[in-house]
């Protein structure tokens, strides 16, 4: 949902031409689609879910994709035509960024609290109520003579 909003935020200040999010795993960025993601995102946001994932291996196929992934924000063709987002659980995320000096230091981090459950249906009824969706609550249903 954050990065939907930042791709909408992104394309209403002119700086996308699209506000799509292209949504991929730390597993696409390894293997066989490492090369692929980039070039597909242009323009967009691209997503990557669970990000710690890129260091938490042995191999060096991890390691590839992220120095790939710093790799392509230095490079002209994508410079100041894509938007990165990296989720993840906060400690596993700082483990990943001391894997490699330029991802640390080409993210900025947001961390987002954990919200109380009364909060959550407040954000719900938020975006019902802008969406125009009305739920009513249902009636007590009082049984008599069971």
């Amino acid at each position: 949902m954050t990065a939907r909003a930042l791709g909408k935020m992104y394309y209403s200040m002119g700086l996308l031409p699209t506000m799509e999010v292209m949504d991929c795993s730390a597993t696409d960025m390894i293997g066989k689609y490492a090369g692929q993601t980039g070039p597909k995102a242009l323009g967009k946001v691209l997503f990557i879910n669970e990000a710690y994932r890129l260091g938490f291996n042995t191999y060096d196929y991890p390691r590839e994709a992220v120095g790939e992934l710093v790799s392509c924000m230095t490079k002209e063709r994508y410079m100041h035509k894509l938007v990165i987002v990296l989720a993840g659980y906060e400690r596993s995320m700082d483990q990943l960024k001391r894997t490699n000096e330029g991802l640390r230091n080409r993210f900025t981090e947001m961390v987002f609290a954990k919200l109380r459950p009364k909060d959550c249906l407040r954000l719900l009824q938020a975006k019902l109520l802008e969406k125009k969706i009305n739920i009513l609550r249902p009636k007590t249903v009082h049984v008599q003579g069971s």
